[in-house]
C-alpha cells in the first residue's frame, strides 16, 4: 500500500501547488435513501456490501454523502472510491491492474479539477475508507506490485469526463 502512495503523493503534492480553483456554493445533496450502515458485516469480504447495487460499498457511500454537502465533490469522490475498489479486485493480471490504475489517475485528475487545494487530503481519506481491512490492504498491495515500474498519463480532466 505504501508503494503506490509514495509514487502517487509527490505528483499530487506538485499538482496541489499549481493554484486555486473557485469553490462551488455548498448545497446539501445527500440522498434521502442512503443504504444502512453495514457495520462490521461490511468488512467480512473484499467486496463489502453494496445493497443498492450502485457499484460503491455502502459504508463508503454513506461516508461521502454524509461528510460532503456539495454534489460536485460527492461526484468526484465516488469516482475515486470506485477506482480504489477496482484496484482491490484487479490483482489477477497486469492488464487488469493497469486499467484500474488508469481509472484511479483519471479520478485523481477530476479531484484536482474540482478542488486542487485539498487533493492530497481527499485522496488519502478515500483510500483509508476503501482500504480499511487487512485483506483489502493485501489485495491493494498485490495490485500495486503488478504495476511496479509502470507509468500512467495524467491528462487534465474536464467536467465532461468527471461525471461518471
Amino acid at each position: 500500500m505504501n508503494f503506490f502512495r509514495i509514487r502517487l503523493l509527490p505528483c499530487l503534492s506538485a499538482l496541489a501547488l499549481c493554484g486555486c480553483m473557485a469553490q462551488a456554493p455548498q448545497s446539501n445533496t445527500a440522498p434521502s435513501n442512503l443504504p444502512p450502515d453495514p457495520g462490521d458485516a461490511g468488512k467480512t469480504t473484499l467486496q463489502g456490501i453494496d445493497t443498492d447495487g450502485d457499484g460503491l460499498r455502502d459504508d463508503v457511500q454513506r461516508h461521502i454523502y454524509t461528510d460532503y454537502a456539495d454534489a460536485p465533490t460527492q461526484k468526484v469522490l465516488v469516482k475515486l472510491a470506485k477506482s480504489y475498489q477496482d484496484m482491490l479486485s484487479s490483482n489477477a493480471s497486469k492488464t487488469l491492474a493497469s486499467s484500474a490504475a488508469q481509472k484511479m489517475n483519471d479520478a485523481v485528475d477530476c479531484i484536482f479539477a474540482a478542488d486542487s487545494n485539498k487533493i492530497v487530503d481527499r485522496v488519502e481519506e478515500i483510500e483509508g475508507q476503501v482500504i480499511n481491512t487487512g485483506s483489502r490492504a493485501t489485495a491493494y498491495a498485490q495490485t500495486n506490485a503488478l504495476l511496479s515500474g509502470e507509468a500512467f498519463s495524467a491528462a487534465k480532466s474536464t467536467s465532461n469526463n468527471c461525471g461518471d
